[in-house]
């Protein structure tokens, strides 16, 4: 029998008309204490989401796998992926969220980075690390940024997304293995290649010059 997964806009509320822009920031708590400390499994069509716990516990559904994660961890959700929570009481933390359209021009410069948020993580801090503790102030400035409404409040949010998705995806690749996938390893290569092109191209060097340091065939 089919399982119907409802489909909302934040948790709880209706998918509206198309916006052109949309970023919002609550605590964890906001919505889920009203709700037993429950977030039933449903998806966003339309939205990018990540959560961060800093404090308590969470059992996680995310698609069909469950887990379970105590403060220091992050949760991305990119559009249409299906998760849900249970959290404990003393449960502390923010939950962003962006347009997906949004959020897939943040990285033009970088294919790389952009892909990695296309797959749901599920990522945590070393206990008392630097990278922890600089990351919560960050994720505080941003709830105090959205709060704030101060002058050009888009833009300094904007800003502040991406430096904590930055965060974030370094984070996802040291604790996932740091591999590289092939298509990727092709765009580093391409990159430093148009940089040495750029930096010695009046020195006149020969095409295997540019092949021994980038690796890329001289053929």
């Amino acid at each position: 029998m089919a399982v119907n997964i409802p489909a909302y806009a934040l948790y709880g509320e209706e998918t509206g008309p198309g916006l052109g822009y949309f970023i919002h920031c609550e605590t964890i708590e906001a919505r889920s204490a009203g709700n037993e400390w429950r977030i039933r499994p449903h998806r966003h069509p339309h939205f990018f989401q990540f959560l961060y716990i800093s404090g308590g516990e969470s059992q996680t559904v995310l698609q069909d796998q469950l887990f379970h994660q105590d403060a220091g961890t992050v949760i991305t959700m990119p559009a249409g992926i299906v998760h849900g929570f249970r959290f404990s009481e003393d449960i502390d933390g923010h939950v962003i969220t962006i347009l997906a359209e949004q959020a897939s021009r943040l990285f033009p410069e970088n294919a790389r980075v952009a892909r990695w948020f296309d797959r749901p993580h599920v990522v945590s801090f070393p206990v008392g690390s630097e990278d922890r503790l600089y990351f919560e102030k960050s994720i505080n400035r941003f709830a105090s940024e959205f709060d704030a409404r101060r002058q050009d409040r888009d833009l300094c949010l904007d800003i502040a997304f991406r430096h904590l998705l930055m965060q974030i995806y370094r984070l996802g690749l040291n604790s996932e293995g740091g591999g590289l996938e092939s298509d990727d390893l092709e765009d580093d290569r391409l990159a430093r290649l148009v940089t040495l092109i750029n930096e010695r191209f009046r020195e006149h060097r020969p095409v295997s010059f540019y092949a021994a340091e980038t690796g890329i065939s001289a053929t």
